[in-house]
């Protein structure tokens, strides 16, 4: 049986996705330093609470995984994301600022679990094996796209 390949191409694109909006704060560091608005020991702190957030999200979603479908996560994870950058340009105070990105973390945090169960559900086999391992080159192709659209 034929598996849809837009199933993979929506996963692929999510995690992309992910990558780009995890480089959203090391590329605007430098005009968010400048224009005073978080000084470099706030950014500092928003990275280690993004890095925080997200490890022990990666261990909740995980369990959460087991209960709850992963179409649910990744469309969820996404909104939270967005919903996060959207606060980000709006709140301009460095707690605000800095509560966002969290919860930013945690929003990516549902994702990778839940792309990979996904792609084994809709794949079978070796085809879920190879889909899985193409899945990975969504980090870089991700990172790639968004140096380019941050600069």
């Amino acid at each position: 049986m034929k598996r849809p390949a837009y199933v993979f191409l929506i996963c692929y694109v999510s995690y992309m996705v992910v990558y780009i909006a995890r480089l959203n704060l090391s590329m605007a560091v430098s005009p968010l330093s400048e224009q005073e608005i978080l000084s470099k020991a706030q950014t500092g702190l928003m990275g280690t609470v993004f890095f925080c957030v997200f490890a022990v999200g990666r261990l909740l979603n995980g369990v959460l995984g087991d209960h709850v479908p992963p179409k649910r996560l990744v469309v969820t994870g996404l909104l939270i994301i967005g919903g996060s950058h959207l606060g980000l340009g709006a709140f301009l105070f460095p707690w605000s600022m800095i509560l966002l990105w969290g919860v930013n973390a945690y929003g990516q945090s549902m994702l990778w679990g839940a792309l990979l169960k996904i792609m084994i559900i809709i794949y079978s086999g070796r085809n879920a094996e190879n889909k899985t391992s193409l899945l990975v080159t969504s980090t870089a192709i991700g990172s790639a796209v968004g140096i380019v659209l941050n600069h």
